[in-house]
């Protein structure tokens, strides 16, 4: 069992713990080569020393983690048992880790079907005025 403590204790709905094998790379995905930054590490729990994995992706990410510094990650595991924030609170440096230009972000998903949903409503009326003003097309 660990004989560390942490610098503070988790704000409610976070956890805090000591970051061990932090890794960074980036992937690419299909045919259009849009690539994909990578930060993974475990964060190691200060009482029981278990491990659970966490993973940040995104078009990049702005700060860094590295092995042994303390860090507090917001949020519960997902169903695979790894936690996926956009942010984790470094505070061995007291900088915030964060990603930029997430796939995973619920409000990208609600921005981007809300552009999609205007740009259909904008292509019916048009073509709906179109057949008012022009009539019916003949054949």
């Amino acid at each position: 069992m660990p004989t560390w403590k942490p610098p503070r204790p988790a704000v409610p709905g976070a956890r805090v713990g000591r970051v061990e094998g932090a890794t960074t790379r980036v992937e690419g995905h299909g045919a259009n080569v849009r690539s994909e930054s990578v930060l993974g590490f475990r964060l190691v729990d200060p009482q029981s020393g278990v491990p659970t994995e966490v993973e940040l992706r995104g078009t990049s990410i702005a700060g860094t983690v590295r092995d042994g510094d303390w860090v507090e990650v917001a949020g519960e595991p997902g169903r695979s048992g790894r936690l996926e924030p956009s942010r984790v609170h470094n505070l061995t440096t007291r900088a915030d880790v964060v990603v930029a230009g997430s796939d995973r972000s619920p409000m990208a998903r609600m921005v981007a079907l809300l552009i999609i949903v205007v740009f259909v409503i904008v292509a019916a009326v048009i073509i709906v005025g179109v057949v008012q003003v022009f009539g019916e097309p003949g054949f």
